[in-house]
């Protein structure tokens, strides 16, 4: 009998490890874009740039305009980046073409992922690469279609020093 009931539990158990690993994996770097430098195309009133990257999501880069449109960051140093995070700041909600740049010291810049979906405000744009990006210094996010004015609430990449 305690054979029977110790196998689920042994089984139920592994998995939760699993599970716990699985996440734990994903954020095992830092978000290295926290505070770095970042410039845009353009931004309106308070929605500055560097709202994108300061930590808190309640606070807005915002283009000002349609798309296109478009934010840099500047990671300061080459990172191996295994993902990056983009909220969505959007009114109204709606199909939207966001293309992302990874780019090297010396300013080559890779488009290495199209995210082209409906959108929604606060929403969690997220995608990893299949096997980490190195050598990466600049990330550049461009909004080629959007029904709303750009704006993101917080861009997040992480990543570890190479």
């Amino acid at each position: 009998m305690k054979a029977r009931v110790a196998a689920p539990l042994f089984i139920a158990t592994a998995f939760m490890l699993a599970a716990i690993f699985a996440t734990s994996r994903l954020h095992a770097s830092a978000n290295v874009a926290r505070g770095c430098r970042v410039t845009a195309s353009s931004s309106y009133e308070t929605g500055v740039p560097s709202n994108a990257v300061d930590g808190d999501a309640t606070t807005q880069w915002n283009a000002g305009h349609h798309p296109p449109a478009w934010i840099e960051l500047d990671l300061g140093a080459a990172y191996s980046i295994d993902q990056v995070t983009l909220i969505v700041e959007q009114t109204p909600a709606g199909p939207t073409v966001h293309n992302v740049y990874f780019g090297t010291l010396d300013r080559s810049f890779t488009l290495v992922e199209v995210l082209s979906q409906r959108t929604v405000d606060g929403q969690e744009l997220s995608f990893a690469p299949n096997s980490a990006r190195h050598g990466v210094r600049y990330v550049k996010v461009e909004t080629t279609s959007s029904p709303s004015w750009v704006a993101w609430n917080e861009i997040e990449v992480w990543g570890t020093p190479p």
